[in-house]
């Protein structure tokens, strides 16, 4: 039964991501790629940095994880814990169109939905003796690789136009990106991939969960790229944020470190080409 519903799972979403992607192809139709610009990009452009990264990672071998990627073992009930995590991050992305992504809204609803609930859930599981051990893999600098070739396509292909911190003053501009990190990196890092995609990947099996982490991270971006059109921003944000999602979720399930993930949703965040572009 599981091995089933992980392949349904994994094909219905790694489906839905790929078949995005052929409809923006053959329609021409760019795609959004940030809330602070209508401007877009093709749609082969996130697919260049990740077959670059996959393509090397997969070049690398992977030290200090299991057979099957895991590293650790999971609990004997996987499934509370799984659940609860995937109702946050739906419930997060619906609330956000409901009600708007504007601050405070989005950052109270972000730390609400994405740690407060789920660090309650974890306190109240180790008070119960049912902790989730951490993973034990410790891949060391062998991601290095991958993430050097990804973003360097990547950095290639971005736009080096627009500086969103230009005339910021420098200390405000660092708090701003420090604190950007904390609530965007790595939050949404830790949140989708190590505790969201881990849980799934003991109740459906890897790639269901790589699958399924992407669609839950690619949806809440519908909020605030979104045009109105439901149908079309679902498409727009799976195939840009969900072949990254997918990306990530692989370095993940291969290295089972977390600053990989940090250095790429850093850099998507604050491209470093932006601030030399403009000379700062």
């Amino acid at each position: 039964m599981k091995a089933w519903a992980g392949r349904t799972v994994a094909v219905l979403g790694i489906g839905a991501i790929a078949g995005s992607s052929l409809v923006a192809a053959t329609t021409g139709r760019g795609l959004r790629y940030t809330a602070d610009s209508p401007d877009t990009i093709p749609w082969w452009q996130p697919w260049a940095p990740v077959v670059a990264g996959l393509l090397v990672a997969l070049a690398v071998r992977a030290r200090g994880t299991s057979a099957d990627g895991t590293g650790t073992a999971a609990p004997s009930n996987p499934r509370p814990q799984a659940w609860i995590l995937l109702a946050c991050g739906v419930g997060f992305a619906a609330a956000l169109i409901v009600l708007g992504p504007e601050e405070p809204k989005y950052t109270a609803l972000k730390l609400g939905l994405l740690l407060a609930v789920p660090a309650a859930v974890f306190a109240l599981d180790r008070r119960w003796g049912r902790r989730w051990p951490d993973p034990t893999a410790r891949a060391g600098w062998t991601p290095v690789p991958a993430v050097i070739a990804y973003l360097a396509v990547y950095l290639a292909l971005s736009d080096r136009s627009e500086n969103f911190l230009a005339g910021v003053p420098l200390l405000d501009a660092a708090l701003l990106l420090l604190v950007g990190f904390a609530i965007n990196a790595l939050l949404e890092e830790v949140f989708y991939r190590r505790w969201l995609l881990t849980r799934w990947h003991a109740v459906l099996g890897p790639w269901a969960a790589v699958a399924l982490s992407a669609l839950v991270w690619a949806s809440w971006h519908v909020a605030i790229q979104g045009s109105g059109d439901l149908p079309l921003d679902a498409m727009n944000v799976l195939a840009n944020q969900g072949v990254s999602g997918l990306f990530l979720g692989f370095l993940w399930l291969r290295y089972r470190v977390m600053w990989p993930l940090l250095v790429i949703h850093g850099i998507w965040n604050a491209n470093p080409l932006q601030f030399l572009a403009s000379g700062s």
